[in-house]
């Protein structure tokens, strides 16, 4: 009445989430050495680089900067490789943890010898997204 609407939770659908939030990163990869990410907020939404940082230690790596980038105007999220090395690099693994494609992925012309990669968030990053989604929904769902 009057416009007012109640959710009603589909619980045999939030369970599994539940569940994939809480258990501990997938330890089936072949372990390569700890990568130092640094994580920059390029948007307006306050905390999303402390989103992923979250979601990139829960993965493994070694989050050693997070902070506000240079601009707040990034549409999307991208990855910067300072580490210059193919063989054994965990920059796949880390551009599927952020959802970013091989367009959003830049190799650095310099190195640097205090990070190997810097994420910048983008306003396409999603931090609700959970890779069980797909699984359970199936590829075509929405997110």
């Amino acid at each position: 009445a009057e416009g007012a609407a109640v959710l009603k939770p589909a619980y045999e659908r939030v369970g599994p989430l539940v569940a994939e939030a809480v258990a501990p990163p997938n330890t089936a990869r072949a372990r390569q050495g700890v990568a130092r990410v640094e994580v920059l907020n390029g948007t307006t939404w306050p905390n999303w680089a402390y989103l992923a940082a979250d979601r990139l230690l829960w993965e493994g790596f070694d989050v050693v900067n997070v902070q506000q980038a240079d601009r707040t105007d990034y549409q999307q999220t991208t990855v910067t490789d300072f580490n210059r090395t193919e063989k054994g690099s965990p920059v796949s693994h880390l551009a599927a943890v952020m959802r970013v494609d091989e367009a959003s992925v830049v190799v650095s012309d310099t190195a640097r010898d205090d990070v190997d990669f810097r994420v910048i968030i983008g306003y396409d990053y999603n931090p609700c997204y959970k890779s069980y989604w797909r699984a359970v929904h199936g590829a075509t769902a929405t997110q």
